[in-house]
């Protein structure tokens, strides 16, 4: 194990026309010390031979074909890409998406005056156009130091941050466990939950460091179907049934409750009345909390049709 040796991996597919960008992003680093593990999920295109050409070009980039044996998927290469790395910090980051180049080098200038083990910083969205879109800075401004503090502060304003904004000791890790295979939908959620929970010693870097592509044609449909909304809710069940069996439940019910309320609020507005009744265990304290008495109705009257 390399000392402040960054280790970012990248899970990738069909990511010809756009992972160039994304490896210079990580070429461009004014801080050197780092290995970029690239794991390639099965690709149909020409993206293998774009990131062996990178392996090429510097070898810090290291190119791996997902083995057959673990699951095919994002999670699985991004489990197989850990098992290959060395560094003491981890980062992910998706294949279309980009750094900006004295990214690590905050980071682990932060991470070594504070020992901290996990960094966070914020994020903006971009297009191909290179239009930049408003910084999502809410939880960094709020600047907790603790795992749960974060997770909280999290459901209260209802707020997220791509995988890219955190760099992670690998100890915790360790803790933590690696990516759930089984899910497709909010795995990083669900990831970043256990990664985040474990955590007592965070620091916020007040900058804006990762740029998520907002229109990239190869993102993986979010088609909200019935399925898609299923497999979140039930990453969110998972997450839920992770927090019941802590030893104190409740310190994370403002998290809880604040995802469970955007949740239900989603389903609700946009008329999935359905899911709300197939998940009504889930979101009892929301049905309770309806405020619409017209919407109160319309659940009561398709429950009764139902039954």
């Amino acid at each position: 194990m390399q000392s402040n040796l960054i280790s970012i991996i990248i899970p990738t597919y069909n990511r010809t026309d756009l992972l160039p960008e994304t490896l210079d992003s990580v070429l461009s680093q004014t801080y050197e010390n780092w290995e970029c593990i690239i794991v390639d999920d099965g690709s149909s295109d020409h993206t293998p031979k774009v990131a062996h050409q990178y392996s090429q070009k510097d070898s810090r980039f290291k190119f791996h074909q997902r083995p057959t044996e673990r699951k095919s998927g994002g999670n699985g290469a991004r489990n197989f890409g850990f098992l290959q790395s060395t560094g003491n910090y981890v980062k992910w980051l998706d294949s279309d998406d980009l750094i900006a180049k004295d990214l690590l080098q905050k980071e682990i200038q932060l991470l070594s005056e504070e020992n901290a083990d996990l960094i966070l910083s914020s994020w903006i969205y971009f297009d191909s156009a290179n239009t930049h879109f408003p910084e999502r800075n809410r939880l960094v401004k709020a600047a907790p130091h603790k795992g749960i503090e974060l997770l909280n502060k999290m459901g209260e304003l209802g707020e997220f941050s791509f995988p890219s904004c955190y760099l992670v000791k690998r100890d915790l890790v360790a803790i933590a466990g690696l990516w759930n295979e089984n899910l497709r939908v909010n795995q990083d959620g669900e990831f970043f939950f256990r990664i985040i929970s474990n955590c007592n010693n965070l620091r916020i870097l007040e900058y804006c460091g990762s740029l998520h592509r907002k229109d990239g044609e190869n993102k993986i449909s979010q088609k909200a179907d019935h399925k898609s909304i299923s497999n979140r809710i039930n990453s969110w069940k998972l997450i839920d049934a992770m927090i019941q069996i802590r030893k104190n439940p409740q310190e994370l019910q403002t998290y809880i409750s604040g995802t469970k309320t955007i949740l239900y609020n989603e389903q609700r507005d946009s008329g999935n009345l359905d899911v709300i009744l197939e998940n009504s265990d889930f979101f009892k304290e929301q049905i309770r909390s309806e405020k619409s008495r017209k919407m109160k109705l319309k659940l009561m009257l398709l429950k009764l049709k139902k039954s």
